[in-house]
Order: C-alpha cells, then sequence, then structure tokens
C-alpha cells in the first residue's frame, strides 16, 4: 500500500520506473499487488521466477545492474 502512495507522488514531478523481479511466477499472484492497489504496470519485469533463494538473489543482481547501468537514473527505492 505504501507503494503506490508513494507511486503516485513521485510521477506528479518525476520519471518513475517501476521494475517487477517477476519472482512471483504465478501470473495472478503477481497481478493482484498493482490491480488491487492502483499501481502502475511495471516498466520492466525482469521475469526471475521460481529458484532457490540463492539463486533468485544472484540473478536479481545481475538483471538489475544490467538495467541501472542503461538506465542511469538518480534515484532508487526499493
Amino acid at each position: 500500500m505504501k507503494a503506490a502512495l508513494v507511486s503516485r507522488e513521485l510521477r506528479k514531478e518525476h520519471q518513475e520506473i517501476i521494475i517487477h523481479t517477476g519472482q512471483h511466477y504465478n501470473r495472478e499472484l503477481s497481478d493482484i499487488f498493482f490491480d488491487e492497489m492502483n499501481i502502475t504496470q511495471p516498466d520492466y519485469n525482469l521475469g526471475i521466477g521460481s529458484d532457490t533463494h540463492a539463486r533468485q538473489t544472484g540473478q536479481m543482481m545481475i538483471e538489475l545492474e544490467a538495467l541501472f547501468l542503461e538506465e542511469k537514473h538518480v534515484l532508487l527505492w526499493i
């Protein structure tokens, strides 16, 4: 719920990019957060999927690093 409020405020004066890790491999489970909280759909979905915690975390770090280098934004809010 806090993410929805912050997102709405950020978009008033800033360009916001939403990144979804895709770790919830069930689309319904994943989409419910965006739909019910009225959060804009993600600009990027990393499609991490189901795996061990270590593999998911490692893959997220790899994918996020590449995306951060490409986007070159000033602020990161997790």
